[in-house]
């Protein structure tokens, strides 16, 4: 416990007159409420003073005494008795002070220093100004010192790591720097002496593993001793084994002055071509960024067991590398990480992202090659430690970025030292590859063997990069969750509950993003902050002591809070295992197999053939073996396994083969993957597969299938679906027809207007004309609105239609060798009134984008759709079934109707068309008319979320003779009114309100900070039968907002003979 006055400038007033504080160190003082402090002074206080007495034992006379700071942010001046010891200008980087003339051994000390935050790195002439991207006030172009983070107001000044006093001998060691070479079997120590100079000093070095002395060496002091050293254990990631090395300086006669004690590993990291090598083998760093300082954790997050359990996590999560971002961690969190066996890329604080630093002023390049001088030395010991990032985004005159990278390797010549961007040991970029490319997955994540792509970013082609190339951060999991729809993953029901689902997209996609990684030879990925930023915490078996809200002082602002802040929860907080990590853990397992051919809809009877890559990440040399296997509907159809013969670090690849089985309706499989490592299970794999049965020819029903401009390709691409057509030539053609297929781009061609006018009156009149893949949309009599440059590798049902029966959302993705299911798109936004889009894709903001959409006009309709349908039907089987579907819808749009007219199952049933999963096996004995949702049920809104009172009405429909009165039946689900008890919805037909009965069951409690509802599902039946007739209007009332409709359902008994019924009933 220190005293802290908070705002005094002047050190006599100080003396005289101030106020003082109890406040905990370390600490910072704008964070008080962490330790149960109310602090009395503003957050945005600049300035500061602490004050603590100490003693000195008089057995220290004659001797050094040292007084260190590892810490202060930012300023710091010392005084010690009244005289002032210096001033300190790095918030990061340790202050050691010699004050042995200053101290009094024979009675109390004063110790007072003087604290400026980040307002103390300011030059005179520095003007304010607002950052809109984080709402706060910064400086531009006005630090004369490296800040680390970007400083806000108020933002985690102080005392923040450890003081403490020492006395040492007048010659004594300065420091101590361990070299180890796996290569050559080679430990190197390097000495620093500090003080007076005697002849003959030497050093003696002995290295312990425990209590045991397994190596010795002597030197002179200062300088270099070398030992060769075969039967070093050597320090691994998944053996993270320490040595310690006791230096002892002598005297010319032997006598030992000083001892010192260095924790180190035997390690090496190295580079080659392209790649890194970690003890003489290839490493892939699978990577993560931590940003401790802005840890919601606070001074917690400080503690080596906060930092311990963290990485623990990580490792847990298949993570083997941790860059500590935006400035130097504390050492203790080193310590963590060199136990744990967690790699470090450690970064500065020279933080360039929003150029607040004025980096062409030599007092800034002073100040900054003292700060990185300082902290390379501080952690040159540490195993863990594998390269020095010596700037974030940090832009700056060459001859500085050389200056720094030329320090850098002075001083450390063992290690990787880089910048982002070029003058390093590895080129390093951020954000070459963003989440605005996320529609595009898996086809961007394979960015970096683009030729083209990489080129233009890069400015290099692949040959000309002939080092390392890390990609430091992208893939921002904040920025990721505020702006992009998970839709695009996930479908339109996902948006009810933004926040999580937002953030479960990110994690669902980190694996096609680090699939294209690994596959491209990146030597590192890093997307920003999968892990510290989402860990959720438990505080199971903790007893907790909730301060009176009554009293005076700080108060947690919510239970959350319990589990951060140390004066509630003793120790560091334990964590829940959830299910963004285990994404991550997937996403990175060491030994990864899959296929990089991603299409997995078939045709019955065809034989698949996949190749399979597997990632030999696994640095431990056992043998390792992939098995695999087929199955379809549960039965195993093939399998096999593959000895992985690749090096460590290099994939392994090998090529299977199966044959799908005959199926008579739409049928899921797998392709399993399991990787073995010593004979023990370490990754598996599960790779869907959908097999749709061959067409066969399709019912014409009356009226017959005209093609348009066809190319002979798709015409045999149709009649393989059994769709048989005939040319159509000119207007006269259209008679007789039902529909009208126009090929791809048929309305490009010149020469055609009148005909189109023609084809408007076929289609109103009743005729369905279908457009594949139109360059315009002009032919058509509503305006779509078209993004040509555009294009999906996911698309969704968007709710129940024919056209989609038989498909479910995982159909429409991956399809064929370039995964495209769309080339182009209409804009939702802009769709005439009377359009419905059947398929919707993705775009950075959600489903905005449509390929395939539904124009009604007079009797008939359009459908314009920009998949190809045609082109992959040969092996696609869901493309081929959508292509059916569509000619099925338009034969038979006078028996089956959309969703929102609905259609009557029975009659579905009678005209045998092909929509299997929408059909029972055998004709159904009674009549159900079913408004939202396929005949097998659905538990999902297909209308979405309803605000306060709003109603959805339908017009009935499809009634058949001998149905005079019906069972009504809805599904809705709903919140509560605060005591379990479900808000109501209202049934009207024709305005009169019919009396239902409310059968509620409760389905799941959550909790959203801007509603508060907890979900129940109401299943409502009419307490009695209900006269309805073709042509009476049904409506819906929700009087409760995040309502949805899921079912209306009709039930009616068939008369007996009646014209639908084929027995009796």
């Amino acid at each position: 416990v220190w005293q802290f006055s908070p705002g005094q400038i002047d050190q006599e007033a100080l003396a005289a007159d101030a106020t003082f504080y109890d406040v905990p160190v370390p600490s910072f003082w704008d964070r008080m409420e962490e330790f149960g402090v109310a602090p009395s002074w503003p957050k945005e206080l600049a300035r500061g003073w602490y004050r603590r007495a100490f003693s000195v034992d008089r057995a220290w006379q004659g001797r050094r005494v040292l007084l260190t700071f590892d810490a202060v942010r930012y300023v710091a001046e010392v005084f010690v008795n009244g005289k002032s010891m210096g001033t300190h200008i790095d918030g990061f980087a340790p202050l050691v002070l010699d004050v042995t003339d200053a101290v009094r051994f024979d009675g109390s000390n004063d110790l007072l220093v003087k604290v400026t935050n980040w307002k103390g790195l300011l030059y005179p002439d520095a003007k304010d100004m607002e950052f809109p991207l984080f709402k706060d006030v910064r400086y531009a172009f006005a630090f004369f010192a490296p800040p680390g983070l970007p400083p806000r107001v108020g933002n985690q000044a102080g005392i923040w790591q450890d003081v403490w006093l020492e006395a040492v001998p007048v010659r004594r060691i300065e420091r101590v720097k361990i070299e180890t070479s796996v290569k050559d079997r080679l430990l190197t120590v390097r000495t620093w002496t500090a003080g007076e100079k005697a002849e003959g000093s030497r050093v003696r070095h002995e290295v312990l593993d425990g209590e045991k002395v397994v190596l010795t060496a002597e030197g002179a002091a200062p300088g270099a001793v070398e030992a060769k050293w075969a039967e070093a254990k050597l320090w691994w990631p998944h053996d993270p084994h320490l040595y310690h090395l006791r230096t002892q300086l002598l005297d010319g006669a032997g006598q030992v002055i000083e001892e010192i004690t260095t924790r180190f590993g035997f390690r090496e990291i190295g580079i080659d071509g392209k790649h890194v090598y970690f003890n003489g083998e290839r490493l892939n760093l699978r990577a993560d960024n931590y940003v401790q300082i802005m840890d919601a954790a606070g001074m917690l997050a400080m503690r080596k067991e906060y930092a311990k359990m963290l990485f623990e996590l990580m490792k847990r999560c298949n993570i083997n590398a941790v860059r500590l971002h935006g400035n130097p961690s504390p050492p203790s969190t080193l310590d963590a990480a060199d136990e744990v066996g967690m790699l470090i890329l450690n970064e500065s604080a020279t933080y360039g992202s929003e150029s607040h630093m004025r980096v062409e002023d030599p007092l800034f390049q002073k100040n900054n090659l003292r700060h990185l001088e300082a902290w390379i030395q501080r952690d040159w010991n540490h195993p863990s430690v594998i390269a020095w990032s010596l700037a974030n985004e940090f832009s700056a005159p060459v001859e500085h970025f050389r200056a720094m990278h030329e320090l850098a390797k002075r001083l450390d010549p063992t290690r990787i030292a880089y910048n982002d961007g070029d003058f390093a040991d590895v080129w390093c970029g951020h954000y070459t590859w963003d989440w605005t490319r996320t529609p595009q997955l898996p086809n961007t994540a394979y960015w970096f063997g683009d030729e083209e792509w990489v080129k233009r970013t890069l400015g290099k082609s692949l040959d000309e990069i002939c080092i390392p190339h890390f990609v430091d951060e992208f893939y921002n999991v904040d920025t990721t969750a505020r702006s992009l729809s998970p839709s695009v993953f996930f479908g339109p029901d996902v948006d009810k509950v933004p926040h999580q689902a937002k953030r479960d997209l990110h994690f669902h996609a980190l694996r096609y993003v680090a699939e294209g990684a690994r596959y491209t030879d990146l030597a590192e990925i890093n997307p920003f902050c999968l892990i510290a930023h989402f860990w959720s915490f438990c505080v199971s078996g903790a007893t907790l002591s909730w301060p009176d809200p009554t009293a005076p002082g700080v108060k947690p602002t919510h239970p959350g809070a319990m589990t951060v802040n140390p004066h509630l929860v003793a120790g560091p907080p334990l964590y829940n295992w959830n299910a963004n990590n285990e994404d991550v853990r997937f996403a990175y397992s060491p030994m990864y197999a899959y296929t990089r051919q991603y299409a997995h809809t078939f045709w019955s009877g065809e034989t698949v053939g996949r190749r399979i890559t597997c990632f030999n990440d696994d640095l431990r040399p056992l043998a390792k073996v992939v098995r695999w296997s087929a199955t379809v509907d549960g039965k195993e159809i093939a399998k096999g396994e593959h000895a992985v013969g690749s090096k460590i670090g290099f994939r392994d690849e090998f090529d299977v083969a199966f044959t799908l089985p005959e199926v008579a309706a739409r049928t899921e499989g797998a392709l399993k993957l399991a990787v073995d490592v010593a004979g023990e299970q370490v990754f598996e794999n599960t790779i869907g597969l959908v097999v749709f049965p061959k067409a066969s020819t399709m019912a014409q029903a009356s009226g017959g299938v005209g093609l348009w401009r066809v190319s002979d390709d798709d015409r045999k691409a149709l009649e393989a679906l059994g769709v048989t057509g005939t040319a159509v030539e000119t207007a006269g053609d259209l008679e007789g027809l039902k529909v009208l297929i126009l090929g791809r781009d048929a309305a490009g061609q010149d020469g055609a207007s009148r005909f189109y006018e023609a084809v408007a009156k076929f289609v109103e009149a009743g005729g369905c004309a279908i457009g594949l893949f139109q360059s315009n949309a002009w032919w058509m009599p509503g305006r779509l609105s078209m993004d040509g440059e555009s294009w999906s590798t996911i698309a969704f049902p968007n709710g129940e239609h024919p056209v989609t029966a038989g498909l479910k959302n995982e159909d429409l993705r991956f399809w064929g060798e370039d995964h495209v299911v769309a080339r182009s798109h209409m804009l939702m936004d802009r769709l005439p009134e009377a359009a419905r889009a059947v398929v919707v894709a993705g775009s950075p903001m959600g489903l905005a984008y449509t390929p395939l959409v539904e124009y009604p006009y007079g009797a008939g309709v359009y459908l314009l759709c920009q998949m190809p349908v045609l082109e992959k039907s040969a092996t696609e089987g869901a493309a081929g079934t959508l292509m059916r579907n569509m000619v099925g819808y338009g034969l038979r749009r006078d028996v089956a109707a959309t969703a929102a007219e609905p259609f009557v199952y029975r009659q579905l049933w009678e005209a045998e068309i092909p929509l299997a999963e929408a059909l029972p096996a055998e004709p159904p004995n009674d009549f159900r008319l079913d408004v939202l949702s396929q005949v097998y049920g659905s538990d999902e809104p297909v209308l979405g979320w309803y605000p306060k009172d709003g109603f959805s009405e339908w017009v009935i429909k499809g009634i058949p003779d001998g149905v005079r009165e019906v069972n009504l039946q809805c599904v809705v689900r709903t919140g509560d009114d605060g005591d379990g008890k479900p808000y109501r919805y209202t049934v009207t037909v024709n305005g009169d309100p019919v009396a239902m009965q409310d059968e509620y069951e409760y389905v799941r409690e959550t909790f959203d900070s801007a509603q508060g509802w907890r979900i129940l599902r109401g299943s409502t039946s009419s307490l009695q039968p209900v006269k309805l007739r073709n042509g009476d209007r049904l409506r819906i009332t929700c009087h409760q907002a995040w309502s949805a409709i899921v079912q209306v359902i009709l039930r009616g008994e068939l008369s007996p003979g009646s014209a639908t019924t084929k027995g009796t009933q």
